[in-house]
């Protein structure tokens, strides 16, 4: 939010070997459904979208927001929405499935696992929904859905085929979750084995534009002698990609000294718990950006 908008908005989704542009993604309605129950369903209650007319104001975290308009996107079909009103898709969703619905159960995000998860009953069964960074979730995963709505088996293609979606996904700047479920017999309780043996639905592209003013303001900082560094959240890929958009880093950057994700950082200037002043002043001369 400092450096981009915060306005979310998920402009490409990933699911069984396709790639596909938002507004206009093209999937059996059976999975475009789970698509929209997983960013729904699996959101914090104080999430949501206000306003008047069709342009949303989000309230509560930005990432799920953007979530909740492309679950509305989906399910409005082309037609216009009025935030105003109670009769959205999204909305609909969260009256199928309360807060206070029994068993329901919610597995709070964390910065360790990257993830969260929410428990729902379905009939005599039990669904849990798993959203996160993409490359972890997806180690969670053994299946993966179709457009039309089979299910297969992950494989070592299919697993790489995914992993190259999530880096150029990356590549173009967009923050990307997988959207993933399992079913079970019994109401889980233990995180662990509630986020093990999943089915991706697919993945997410979610675009958070740089604000119009901060390339500019960077410059000037550069011009004056100050060196701008990032930190982030975001993997390194993304953190990049952003960071040559907004002007910390540029074509000719040496990409391997300028970004580095802080578990690599810290192991450099401090392996034993204890800060090596020397490497860190011999590293911290490159680093431009920090990602996870």
């Amino acid at each position: 939010g400092t450096l981009t908008t915060s306005r979310m908005t998920v402009v490409k989704i990933f699911c069984g070997g396709k790639v596909m542009d938002m507004p206009d993604a093209k999937v059996a309605s059976e999975v475009e459904q789970w698509f929209m129950e997983a960013a729904v369903v699996n959101t914090m209650a104080k999430t949501n979208l206000v306003g008047s007319g069709n342009t949303p104001v989000y309230t509560g975290n930005d990432t799920e927001c953007g979530l909740l308009v492309m679950a509305n996107t989906l399910g409005a079909k082309g037609k216009s929405l009025d935030y105003a009103s109670e009769d959205q898709p999204y909305k609909d969703i969260r009256r199928k499935y309360p807060e206070n619905q029994e068993g329901r159960k919610q597995f709070t995000f964390s910065s360790d696992r990257k993830r969260m998860s929410t428990r729902i009953k379905v009939g005599d069964k039990y669904r849990i929904f798993t959203k996160g960074a993409a490359e972890m979730v997806l180690d969670l995963c053994t299946k993966r859905m179709m457009p039309d709505g089979s299910i297969e088996t992950f494989d070592t293609a299919a697993r790489a085929e995914v992993k190259k979606v999530i880096s150029n996904f990356a590549d173009e700047a967009l923050r990307t979750i997988c959207l993933a479920y399992r079913e079970t017999d019994k109401a889980v309780e233990d995180v662990a084995e509630a986020e093990q043996d999943l089915t991706m639905i697919g993945l997410v592209g979610i675009e958070d534009p740089v604000r119009v003013e901060v390339p500019d303001a960077i410059k000037d900082c550069q011009d004056a002698g100050i060196v701008v560094r990032m930190v982030t959240g975001d993997n390194m890929q993304t953190a990049a990609a952003i960071a040559k958009k907004c002007g910390i880093i540029d074509a000719t950057s040496d990409v391997s000294k300028a970004v580095i994700d802080g578990k690599t950082f810290r192991e450099a200037v401090a392996p034993k718990g204890v800060l090596d002043q020397a490497a860190f002043e011999k590293i911290g001369l490159d680093i431009r950006v920090m990602g996870r």
